[in-house]
């Protein structure tokens, strides 16, 4: 079996401007796993979701950045608009 490359780590390693978004699918430790992926794969920021969000129109999800957390709920389309919101777009 051959390992995939790690397009989200390889991004971030090769980025010049751009503002790399990661995205964590759990069933558990949310916050102690989307800071793994962080700082493993270099992004900006991690969007942790639990596997409970999916499926439905609204949502809980966590934004973690190297300064902090920040944890929203409400509507996937009011979400994405805070996800854009903390980098800058």
């Amino acid at each position: 079996i051959e390992r995939n490359p790690d397009i989200l780590k390889w991004a971030s390693q090769n980025k010049t401007k751009q503002k790399i978004v990661g995205f964590a699918l759990e069933d558990s430790n949310l916050q102690e796993r989307a800071r793994k992926k962080l700082q493993e794969k270099g992004c900006d920021i991690v969007v942790g979701n639990l596997l409970s969000a999916m499926g439905g129109s609204e949502s809980e999800c966590l934004i973690v950045s190297n300064s902090g957390n920040e944890s929203v709920a409400g509507k996937k389309s009011d979400l994405a608009k805070v996800i854009l919101d903390s980098i800058g777009i």
